[in-house]
């Protein structure tokens, strides 16, 4: 019988190399590959623990089989309240049942998801709001055991979001009995709001031109309109400046504008807000009063058109 030579780890079965490992190497090299296995998984393991996320491990059944110490934070509950405890103690009936359906379609279809929000109780029964996101996590033969994923807090986010929606909601409140007409647009001059008197005015309603640019500046008037809005940019505000703007229905009108742009949450401009006033009537008063001032200024030199004015 030929006499085998011993195996020894060679270049050729490294990983990654179409070699085994096992049973290949020295056993100073197997020393080796098992420390480096090891400093791995307690890096990793030192890293989870010390991310402001919190993230977990559950089972099919939802229940919290392993968790870092940002979850038990962002839960306002300790590490042992927690242990084998289900999702659905931590949120009311409701989001518990959210809970139930989206796990189990992440479990139908093994597609997860990222971002989803939750409502949360804790200990104390106040309210927190996280982001969850989750995958499906399977064991070697492809079995389906459970899910990971990652949670973060943003009560304060979603805190702050419910106030600038209800301050954005007094703010159109008082805008809607504004008798002059307004216009919020964002930054790329689409429109996002205009009040009841703007549509009085020229015809269009919000829902006409909601997340549109408005029709309404004249070919004559185009130079003079981005002219404005660089003026605008720059300076931030304009106070007072008469132009021409269309109908709905073609008419043209005399406007004087005054516009500002605004930030809601940075201090990067978020939009511009235009206030239009039509000075029409009053344009077409101001001529008939001038026509009649130079006609009365020159009835002394033809006394024969004073007649015409005796009315």
């Amino acid at each position: 019988m030929k006499e085998e030579k011993p195996k020894t780890f060679t270049k050729s079965s490294q990983p990654g190399e179409g070699g085994e490992i096992a049973g290949d190497r020295h056993p100073e090299d197997a020393y080796f590959m098992t420390a480096c296995s090891r400093l791995s998984g307690e890096r990793y393991q030192a890293f989870v623990e010390n991310i402001g996320e919190g993230v977990y491990e559950v089972d099919i059944h939802g229940n919290f089989l392993y968790f870092n110490n940002s979850l038990c934070r962002i839960f306002g509950y300790s590490r042992e309240e927690i242990q084998f405890q289900s999702f659905a103690k931590f949120m009311d009936e409701g989001y518990a049942e959210r809970t139930f359906k989206t796990f189990n379609r992440i479990y139908r279809t093994g597609r997860g998801f990222s971002d989803l929000l939750w409502k949360i109780i804790d200990k104390e029964g106040k309210e927190r709001y996280i982001e969850l996101s989750a995958g499906l996590i399977t064991n070697r033969e492809g079995e389906r055991i459970g899910f990971r994923g990652i949670v973060r807090e943003v009560t304060e986010k979603v805190a702050a979001q419910e106030a600038l929606r209800r301050s954005e909601k007094r703010y159109r409140t008082l805008l809607d009995f504004v008798p002059y007409p307004i216009v919020v647009f964002s930054l790329d001059g689409r429109v996002t709001y205009l009040n009841p008197a703007f549509t009085e005015t020229f015809g269009w309603t919000l829902e006409e031109l909601a997340g549109k640019t408005i029709p309404y500046v004249p070919p004559d008037q185009e130079m003079d309109t981005k002219q404005i809005l660089r003026r605008l940019l720059d300076e931030k505000i304009v106070l007072r400046h008469e132009t021409r703007r269309l109908t709905k229905d073609g008419r043209v009108l005399d406007v004087v504008l005054r516009a500002g742009v605004f930030s809601e949450s940075s201090p990067e401009p978020s939009g511009e807000l235009v206030i239009l006033r039509d000075i029409t009537q009053e344009k077409r008063i101001a001529r008939n009063n001038d026509a009649m001032l130079r006609l009365s200024t020159a009835l002394p030199e033809y006394p024969e058109l004073g007649g015409l004015l005796d009315y």
